[in-house]
């Protein structure tokens, strides 16, 4: 997987997601691995909330120590209200 010049867009998964919502439910449980860092891009905050409430139960895996989360580039605090876990 590259690394040098790639960096994160959330709002690009998110809006594929929201291409497909018809096949999640309340039976579907969605998880999200990343750090949430966005790189000052549009973080689809709306589109998250609005994917969150059609799930059963919505889960953040973020692998950066919880002392970085929300500095810099790091959009997680507008994904927080809307997942059932975050960790």
């Amino acid at each position: 997987m590259p690394t040098i010049g790639v960096y994160s867009d959330y709002s690009k998964p998110l809006r594929e997601y929201k291409a497909k919502q018809g096949q999640l439910n309340k039976r579907t449980i969605m998880l999200w691995m990343g750090d949430a860092r966005n790189n000052y891009l549009p973080s689809e905050e709306k589109i998250f909330k609005d994917l969150c409430r059609r799930v059963k139960k919505c889960y953040w895996l973020n692998p950066e120590a919880k002392s970085k989360w929300n500095t810099g580039d790091s959009v997680i605090s507008g994904y927080t209200p809307y997942v059932s876990e975050l960790a």
